[in-house]
């Protein structure tokens, strides 16, 4: 696996105003105390609640906006959640069951100090087949070659997922013991080597998303979304595929970890403008 040592301190899609990348990566340990306190407050348990199904319903939009699938607004998504199993589209299907898979890894609350699963192939295969329920044969391993569309790149071939799948779990299983190891990098090297894999017929990104928002859990309180919020949706594909081009093609990750940083703080932040915390 390549060392990642680097992230871009001004990259092309922040304003020239904005606090740079390294900036917020100081702030994120401070922001996260200070939510993380307001969470476990009893006292805060009614207000939780409220904003729990609103964070729910953005997540969920973002990773749907980010992967340019099921509902793309947050007035779509609540109305998919709020629908019966009967009367739901596929787009509303498509979010419910994203839904699900957020509930099984993070549990109703989003909340958790710990994760609830280990992390490890099989948790990869449950949130596959969640996201998959009804729509296609999720958790199992593709047997056909596949490219994503308007391209000549191919992912891996799927004779090879089966071992790869392995060494990347297992190498992850070590890396995350390791103290000298950056969050950030490991978080950025997972997503790009998983997505290569490509291991499933269908919902790779999304599951990818989770298992992404799974691995930060210990910097940001609640799931993160790959999401810049100062992108339309045009901006969000093409500054999205940059990052994984990137690191795939040219082995510079600094793209995609200065997203997921900026990510993680705006996470933490809109945790503490919601909530009012001090």
């Amino acid at each position: 696996m390549p060392e990642i040592k680097t992230f871009v301190e001004q990259p092309h899609w922040r304003p020239t105003y904005a606090a740079g990348i390294r900036e917020l990566l100081t702030e994120i340990p401070q922001l996260f105390e200070r939510v993380k306190t307001y969470v476990i407050d009893n006292e805060h348990e009614d207000f939780m609640k409220g904003f729990v199904d609103a964070y729910r319903n953005l997540y969920l939009t973002e990773c749907n906006r980010g992967e340019n699938t099921g509902t793309l607004t947050v007035a779509e998504t609540e109305l998919a959640l709020r629908e019966s199993n009967n009367s739901l589209e596929k787009n509303q299907s498509k979010t419910l069951n994203l839904s699900q898979a957020v509930s099984y890894l993070f549990g109703e609350s989003l909340y958790v100090e710990t994760l609830r699963h280990e992390f490890n192939i099989d948790l990869a295969k449950k949130l596959n087949e969640i996201i998959g329920d009804g729509l296609f044969d999720g958790g199992c391993y593709r047997k056909e070659y596949a490219q994503p569309a308007r391209t000549n790149f191919i992912y891996l071939a799927p004779h090879l997922i089966e071992n790869r799948m392995k060494e990347l779990f297992e190498y992850m299983r070590a890396e995350l013991k390791c103290p000298t190891k950056q969050w950030y990098d490991l978080a950025a090297l997972f997503f790009v080597r998983f997505l290569y894999i490509h291991p499933f017929n269908n919902g790779n990104g999304r599951t990818a998303r989770l298992l992404l928002s799974a691995l930060l859990l210990k910097h940001s309180t609640v799931p993160v979304s790959l999401f810049s919020s100062s992108f339309d949706q045009a901006q969000l594909n093409r500054t999205y595929l940059q990052c994984l081009e990137e690191a795939h093609e040219h082995k510079n990750f600094s793209l995609l970890t200065s997203l997921i940083i900026e990510s993680t703080h705006r996470t933490l932040h809109t945790c503490i403008t919601c909530l009012d915390i001090d």
